[in-house]
């Protein structure tokens, strides 16, 4: 099985002067191969994450597969192309209780991440037919 780790950083905004990250919800593109099954998931071009001094996307070091994201937001997984899959996390999610974790029948997936949400999260992603793929959701409060 082919794993790669995608680290999401969700930054909460405790004071507006003192954040890595804007608010505002991100969308994430499940890309599938010719078979169908997940080949990588594909962060947003404009996302949260804001560039510091030396370059880098604040929050996220070196990691490309790294997204910054708010608390009391959402997170969006779209396939490419369309098809139906579910997400389970391992332990405890981030998102708000009842949050149907199965996307609909055009391949959307949207969950508000909870108030209180800090720390690692991992998930798995499962299309029909194919093995789990296993990325990374990492919640930080600043």
């Amino acid at each position: 099985m082919k794993t790669i780790f995608l680290t999401i950083l969700l930054a909460g905004l405790l004071f507006a002067t003192d954040s890595h990250a804007d608010k505002k919800d991100q969308t994430l593109t499940i890309m599938l191969n010719a078979a169908g099954c997940v080949d990588q998931i594909k962060p947003p071009a404009d996302d949260n994450c804001k560039t510091n001094n030396s370059g880098q996307r604040a929050g996220c070091g070196n990691s490309k597969d790294c997204v910054c994201g708010a608390r009391d937001k959402h997170i969006v997984w779209q396939t490419d192309p369309k098809k139906a899959y579910s997400i389970r996390f391992y332990d405890q999610s981030p998102f708000q209780p009842g949050c149907r974790l199965q996307a609909n029948q055009n391949g959307k997936l949207q969950c508000l991440i909870t108030s209180d949400a800090s720390g690692e999260y991992d998930y798995g992603v499962t299309v029909e037919g194919c093995e789990e793929y296993d990325p990374r959701i990492v919640i930080r409060a600043n």
